[in-house]
């Protein structure tokens, strides 16, 4: 019975860990679509050539880890009404590195109607999912079409065969300067069918070519079944996430990226996490 006991203790602590390693790549998949494009077809379009890259580090509590990685985009103005970008990330961790890579093209159908569609490949690392499929369909309506209502999914595989589907949908608001914005997510996750709910929420302020100052707070539950040690464990955690973003133009085509981004998972480990980028348009 105590052996039992034991195993059942380690084989949750284990699915926390790996719960908050998945959670940290959904929410680096969701800052880098929103890094990539603020709400409105308005905004996306003025983008023409750009390159970044931006490294990262983050220090967690319990386990005491550092996680680094390198980020590198790439965003293209195919034509008039299409953005192309590329994105490739490498980590660094003490289990083993890895790479996740995105191809995605934001499209303006209408002046009412907008898509944004991506999908990425990762290596083979626990952390890292091994497919990502991202589809939002964006709606634009009112004064100047200065509200945005997006629906749509995100798929996630990963190489141990387990998978998980998030279903989002909010709304933008464009008000001169300020972009305010809120998303709803439910999560599925399988083996399990296990659900949960997680919200985000961001303001930012700025002009394009001067500066865009970004504040994002995250919340809610991250929930599934965990397996690996063969006595499956319903995990069910609440987190939180809170960021920073600063991007500053120092010239006509080039400037620098700087974030600050604090992520807490209850009975599991806090995370502070760093970020410093440079870009040049062409």
């Amino acid at each position: 019975m105590m052996l039992a006991s034991r195993q059942k203790k380690y084989a949750e602590k284990y699915a926390l860990i790996v719960a908050g390693l998945f959670l940290g790549v959904w929410l680096f998949q969701a800052q880098a679509v929103y890094a990539a494009a603020l709400p409105g077809s308005e905004f996306n379009m003025q983008i023409r050539n750009r390159m970044e890259i931006i490294a990262s580090t983050e220090g967690l509590s319990n386990p005491n880890e550092r996680w680094n990685s390198l980020n590198l985009n790439y965003f293209q103005k195919a034509k008039e009404d299409t953005l192309v970008y590329l994105q490739a990330t490498g980590f660094s961790r003490p289990e083993g590195g890895g790479v996740l890579s995105n191809f995605g093209i934001i499209k303006d159908w209408s002046k009412s109607f907008y898509t944004q569609t991506s999908v990425g490949f990762g290596s083979n690392a626990s952390y890292i999912p091994s497919l990502v499929v991202d589809q939002d369909f964006n709606f634009k309506f009112g004064k100047n079409q200065r509200y945005v209502w997006t629906v749509g999914g995100t798929y996630f595989k990963y190489f141990d065969n387990s998978n998980s589907l998030i279903l989002k949908t909010g709304i933008g608001i464009h008000q001169d300067k300020w972009v305010f914005d809120y998303r709803l997510f439910r999560n599925m996750n399988n083996p399990g069918s296990i659900e949960s709910f997680s919200h985000q929420f961001s303001v930012a302020y700025g002009i394009e070519k001067r500066y865009w100052t970004t504040l994002t707070y995250s919340f809610g539950q991250q929930a599934y079944l965990a397996s690996t040690l063969g006595i499956p464990a319903a995990v069910n955690n609440y987190s939180q996430y809170l960021s920073l973003n600063y991007r500053r133009w120092l010239g006509p085509h080039h400037g620098f990226i700087a974030e600050m981004n604090y992520l807490t998972l209850t009975d599991a480990y806090n995370k502070l996490g760093f970020s410093l980028g440079f870009f040049r348009e062409y």
